[in-house]
């Protein structure tokens, strides 16, 4: 009887957990929130930070809930091509269609340095080197910036 019980609850619990979906495809990028973090700045962060794909893939977000959010940065960002909002959805997929640089932050978390790149084909050195220029112009705070700049220099050396 017992052994029933407990084959009954662990099926119950499989049940209720949500399955990956078998349509995810691709490069997953998780919001990380580390509560054992010394600071914010630590504390939350996108999982990778730099992403390469070719143009036409997907990136999968997950955990964009609460606080954490996926938003484009206007910027650092290819002319014409749809940018991102993501709010309060704990997986949604955006395809990149077009070749480029695209800088990507949380709205919330943002000013502690949850920043991120997803670069789409090959940009070479002269369109790193152009789009990390950009940085100045941004809204972002110092921390954010110094972020950023890191994540430049970590896709200049190929990391």
């Amino acid at each position: 009887m017992w052994n029933r019980s407990i084959t009954a609850l662990l099926v119950a619990l499989a049940a209720a957990t949500p399955a990956q979906s078998e349509t995810t495809v691709g490069i997953v990028v998780n919001q990380r929130t580390d509560v054992l973090a010394l600071s914010a700045y630590e504390m939350f962060k996108f999982e990778p930070q730099l992403v390469r794909i070719a143009a036409g893939e997907s990136v999968t977000f997950m955990n964009s809930m609460a606080d954490h959010t996926v938003h484009s940065i206007p910027q650092i960002w290819p002319e014409g091509a749809p940018e991102v909002h993501i709010d309060h959805q704990p997986e949604t997929s955006f395809e990149f269609a077009e070749p480029g640089v695209y800088g990507i932050t949380c709205a919330r978390h943002g000013q502690y340095g949850m920043v991120m790149l997803v670069l789409v084909g090959d940009p070479g050195p002269e369109q790193l080197d152009a789009a990390a220029d950009k940085i100045g112009t941004t809204r972002l705070t110092p921390d954010a910036r110094k972020e950023l700049k890191s994540l430049f220099e970590a896709a200049v050396q190929g990391e």
